[in-house]
């Protein structure tokens, strides 16, 4: 043996660890060709922190000698501590070329897929490690959590159960079983587990982390931020702990503070699809970031995750007249959630001697609604528990010609399928308010107020349909309480109402609003939202309100109603409704209108901002949209004073916004439909 490596062995044997170093450098600067002296020498600076020079000196080590596992094997874990997950990954391949039934690098190949979203593959290669050496507890949590994040919850709670056998009682895996129901979407159950998990734990960052998110995910989303806060003060830089905060703060209705810590997490872990999408969202209600700004981030996420899956041969449409056209819709929301609201009387009018529908329902509880949208007809497919290759397959296998994407970047969303191009055309409509930035998304349906011919079309990567008469078609609840007088006659005073998401109400929006209710000064405001639910977001905005000067006493907020009945009934304390900017309200907007109430928008530039102006111009009410906030404050303080026209307006807005194109279904299917026949014969899209 070499006689440095033989006394920096001995040093190392002792714990002389800069004595050892100092030895293995001097045989390094003498020339040593020797792969076992840059070996030791790399796991030694690795073991003392010296992350860098550990990397130089292990990757001298597989130059000289490529037939060792164990050098890869710690080459790998350099590179994996250094964040160069991809390097990583090759080093530890290279390992197991060498040591196929080395569990230890499988089980890090798989943490480092799982680390990055690729779940399938974690699974496949987690259950090789636990295969290699079951009774290693690590590699089971690989390949729970992996089949967890890939939806193979069957096969995840037989190797769950499989596990609890070799270690009962493990808190490992109670935060594991935790894990599984809440991706169920069984989050009430996942609960006990989670705490549990905490109470035997309490250090556990992955338990932070899960407990943090459950609390974000049940709408209590400022409960989640002292767990993930707790992680940052030991590792201010985990990724989790960072996502976690983000997330928090967007479901809190904090889009700002949801930017900067979803940015810092994406710093870190710049291939996260969840991350990315969910900062995507957060960047729409920024009242700071142009449009221009905003189109480039949606283009950076198509590029940097959804190019990927991009096919090398797009699929051709084999369409003739003689046959049904099959139209495709993909959603998280067929259940309790506003996108239903749009969808039902398009499913309802659905000209089935031309065309046949198939609903992908990625839906993790069906409820009610989801069983009523089932019954409108169409095929019906459950695909919560398939992966995206899964879900790929069964869209070809169902021969769809025209794939619909009713989501976009909001939760749960399946973007990477439409990437991966699963049928020959393929649609965003309804469920974002923004391109989707992937080329393989052909068109994006809107209208020419929501998105005015040659002034959007420059910040979509999708070609443009503007639909004539809007592209939206609400049906409201069916039993709705009727419409009361105006209660500006009996109460002497106007009273505005805001029913939209907190985190709409940015600085641009508040100051708006606080300068129209000086202008009329005996005006009072209803603000509603789940947020306000929680006394720390009252005591918040109550603040906000008052550094702007108005009174507090003007405001009642409201953030708990026990039903769909009790929440339209709070609309007859509303005598006109204030838009949000620049994310307007799409739902909230529709909602009033039902209930007599017309709404004061202002238009902006995109979809985003426009989607109001959208809708009040359908229903007959363009002169309520404003084009600066000049206007939108001029605007307010005239319709506000013109009690016997908003009386009048009252009485019979319910009818002409059903007879309108945003409330007749026959009407709308109609349109909606031919449209995408149109497409269809459009000849870039025949074979």
């Amino acid at each position: 043996m070499d006689t440095a490596l033989q006394q920096a062995i001995e040093y190392q044997r002792k714990g002389e660890l800069d004595q050892a170093v100092r030895v293995l450098q001097a045989a390094v600067a003498g020339g040593s060709k020797n792969s076992h002296i840059y070996y030791l020498l790399g796991a030694i600076l690795e073991n003392v922190g010296k992350l860098k020079e550990a990397e130089g000196a292990l990757h001298r080590a597989v130059e000289l000698n490529s037939g060792e596992p164990d050098f890869w094997f710690v080459y790998a874990n350099v590179l994996s501590k250094r964040g160069e997950s991809q390097a990583a990954l090759n080093a530890y391949n290279q390992c197991v070329k060498l040591e196929p039934e080395n569990y230890k690098a499988l089980v890090n190949i798989a943490l480092i897929l799982n680390k990055h979203e690729r779940y399938e593959l974690a699974a496949e290669i987690a259950e090789k490690a636990t295969q290699a050496k079951p009774s290693e507890r690590k590699t089971w949590l690989a390949w729970i959590s992996a089949l967890g994040h890939s939806r193979q919850f069957d096969k995840a709670y037989v190797v769950l159960e499989r596990a609890n056998e070799q270690f009962p009682n493990d808190p490992e895996l109670i935060l594991n079983r935790g894990n599984l129901l809440n991706a169920e979407g069984r989050i009430d159950e996942a609960y006990p587990y989670y705490q549990k998990a905490v109470e035997l734990m309490p250090e556990s960052v992955d338990a932070l982390l899960a407990m943090g998110n459950y609390h974000a995910q049940h709408k209590q989303p400022l409960d989640a931020l002292p767990f993930h806060q707790k992680t940052l003060k030991k590792l201010p830089q985990h990724y989790g702990a960072l996502h976690g905060l983000g997330f928090a703060y967007l479901q809190a209705g904090y889009p700002r503070q949801a930017v900067d810590y979803l940015m810092k997490a994406l710093n870190l872990q710049p291939d996260s699809k969840n991350t990315f999408g969910c900062l995507l969202l957060a960047l729409n209600y920024l009242d700071n970031l142009n449009e221009e700004e905003l189109y480039e981030f949606h283009k950076r996420w198509a590029h940097k995750l959804a190019s990927v899956h991009y096919p090398q041969h797009e699929p051709y449409l084999n369409y003739e007249n003689a046959r049904l056209l099959r139209v495709g819709f993909i959603s998280p929301d067929f259940k309790n959630h506003s996108v239903s609201r749009f969808l039902k009387k398009l499913l309802r009018n659905i000209p089935s001697a031309e065309f046949e529908v198939y609903c992908y329902s990625d839906v993790s509880q069906p409820d009610e609604q989801s069983a009523e949208l089932q019954s409108l007809g169409g095929q019906w497919r459950h695909t919560y528990t398939f992966s995206d290759t899964q879900l790929t397959l069964q869209i070809q296998q169902d021969n769809i010609d025209i794939l619909v994407d009713l989501a976009g970047h909001t939760g749960n969303n399946r973007l990477f399928v439409f990437a991966r191009k699963p049928a020959p055309i393929e649609i965003s409509w309804l469920g974002y308010p923004n391109t989707t930035g992937l080329t393989t998304m052909d068109y994006r349906l809107s209208d020419s107020i929501a998105d005015p011919a040659g002034q959007t079309d420059r910040l979509s990567s999708e070609k443009i349909i503007r639909l004539s008469g809007g592209f939206h078609c609400y049906e409201p609840p069916i039993e709705l309480p009727e419409v009361a007088e105006l209660p500006a006659s009996k109460n002497g005073h106007i009273t505005f109402g805001s029913f939209n998401n907190q985190a709409k109400l940015n600085d641009t929006t508040l100051k708006l609003w606080v300068a129209l209710m000086k202008k009329l000064p005996h005006s009072r405001l209803i603000l509603k939202n789940y947020s306000l639910r929680d006394e720390r977001n009252r005591t918040y905005w109550k603040a906000r309100f008052e550094k702007l000067g108005l009174d507090a006493g003007r405001i009642r907020y409201v953030g708990y109603v026990k039903d769909i009945h009790e929440h339209f009934s709070l609309y007859n304390e509303i005598d006109i409704a204030l838009d949000t900017f620049p994310y307007n309200g799409t739902t909230t907007t529709c909602e009033a209108l039902w209930m007599g109430i017309p709404v004061l928008t202002l238009a902006g530039n995109t979809q985003r901002s426009r989607t109001a102006a959208s809708l009040l111009t359908h229903s007959g009410l363009e002169d309520w949209v404003a084009c600066s906030a000049e206007e939108w404050e001029r605007l307010g303080v005239a319709k506000a004073t013109s009690l016997q026209e908003l009386a009048n307006l009252r009485k019979q807005l319910r009818q002409q916004v059903s007879d309108s194109s945003i409330g007749d279904g026959p009407q709308f299917a109609a349109k909606f439909f031919a449209q995408l026949k149109a497409i269809a014969h459009e000849p870039k899209n025949q074979a």
